[in-house]
C-alpha cells in the first residue's frame, strides 16, 4: 500500500475506533492519568490489528522518542490553549470561533503525528504470530506509565477497565 493510502487507512481506523462507545473516555482517562499519547496508542493498535505488528517495548520507546518533540512543541500547546478557552474565561462569539479553530488545529497536529508514526511503522516487519491487541495496548500504556512514574497504576481498576474497552473495541 502506498504511504498516502496507508496514512488514510490508519487515520480512518483511529477515527472509527475513537468514535466507538467508551473508547474516547478510556483514551482520555489514560492520557490524563498516565500521560499516554493516544495517537501513538491507536496507531500501534492499527498496526497490531491490521498488520500483525508485534511492537516491542524498545520499538515503542523509539517511536515515542521520535515523536515527542512534535507532541511537546505542537500538540501540547494547542491542547492547553483549547482547554483554557473551553473553561469559558473569555466567553464571546470571537472566542468560540477561535476555540473551534484551535480544536481543528490540534486535530490536524494529531493527524500529522499519526502520519509520522505510519512512516516509521511501515519500516518495521510484521509478525504472523502477533500478540492480541490487548498485549499491544498494555505495552504502550506501560511505556507511558513508567515514563510518568505511574507504573503502579497499571493494575488499578480504572486502567484495566480502559484497557478492556480498547481491546473489546478492536476485536
Amino acid at each position: 500500500m502506498n504511504r498516502l493510502a496507508e496514512d488514510q487507512a490508519c487515520w480512518d481506523f483511529v477515527v472509527d475506533l475513537y468514535a466507538k462507545p467508551g473508547v474516547a473516555q478510556a483514551c482520555l482517562e489514560l492520557q490524563e492519568r498516565l500521560g499516554v499519547d493516544v495517537s501513538l496508542l491507536l496507531t500501534a493498535l492499527f498496526y497490531a490489528v491490521r498488520g500483525g505488528l508485534d511492537l516491542s517495548a524498545e520499538q515503542i520507546e523509539k517511536l515515542d522518542r521520535r515523536i515527542s518533540g512534535w507532541r511537546a512543541e505542537a500538540i501540547f500547546p494547542l491542547r492547553r490553549l483549547r482547554r483554557r478557552l473551553k473553561s469559558g474565561d473569555l466567553s464571546s462569539q470571537p472566542t468560540d470561533e477561535f476555540y473551534r479553530r484551535i480544536k481543528a488545529d490540534e486535530l490536524l497536529a494529531e493527524q500529522i503525528e499519526i502520519s509520522a508514526l505510519v512512516q516509521q511503522l511501515e519500516q518495521m516487519p510484521g509478525n504472523p504470530a502477533a500478540p492480541s491487541s490487548r498485549v499491544v495496548i498494555e505495552r504502550v500504556i506501560r511505556h507511558f506509565a513508567e515514563a510518568s512514574g505511574q507504573d503502579a497504576s497499571l493494575v488499578d481498576d480504572q486502567t484495566q477497565r480502559a484497557i478492556s474497552i480498547l481491546h473489546s473495541s478492536t476485536t
